[in-house]
């Protein structure tokens, strides 16, 4: 979905195409942060608790299977221009759109409201995870504001 937000305003299948090939450069990226992510799990195996071992080499595993199941997926898809034309129509439908910015506002309201809980929580319990939290909401309304300036000016 994130991929699909970052770039998907095409006006034609040929610029459609390029955007799917742009897309698995970016699952390329998944894939080689996957692998990386596996290799620090794998090197660092001895300085870290068997289940921070296996958290790693669950995250390195899956980034590295969805990067290349949606490489399979996309080359699929160039490879027949019927799906190019469906992909690109369902991508570009308004109704789809709508869902998907639905989607990310609800999802940032209860990932904000989740992180003031665990704010007031952990700053009971633990000041690394109340500082963690904090700097986490900070940067995201930092950015926030940065993005609402920027689109302000786009539109």
């Amino acid at each position: 979905m994130i991929l699909k937000m970052l770039m998907s305003q095409t006006g034609t299948d040929k610029d459609y195409k390029e955007v799917l090939k742009k897309r698995i450069g970016l699952c390329y990226v998944v894939v080689v942060l996957g692998l990386s992510t596996l290799g620090l799990a794998l090197f660092f195996s001895s300085h870290l608790s068997s289940f921070l071992s296996g958290v790693y080499t669950g995250i390195g595993a899956g980034l590295i299977g969805a990067g290349i199941a949606l490489i399979i997926k996309m080359k699929r898809v160039l490879k027949d221009e019927k799906k190019i034309k469906q992909k690109r129509l369902s991508e570009q439908d308004e109704r789809n759109i709508m869902i998907n910015q639905k989607a990310v506002q609800a999802s940032t309201i209860v990932i904000l409201v989740l992180a003031y809980l665990g704010l007031m929580v952990s700053g009971i319990f633990n000041l690394i995870v109340f500082w963690t939290l904090w700097v986490v909401v900070a940067v995201f309304m930092v950015v926030f504001v940065i993005f609402s300036f920027y689109y302000n000016k786009k539109y």
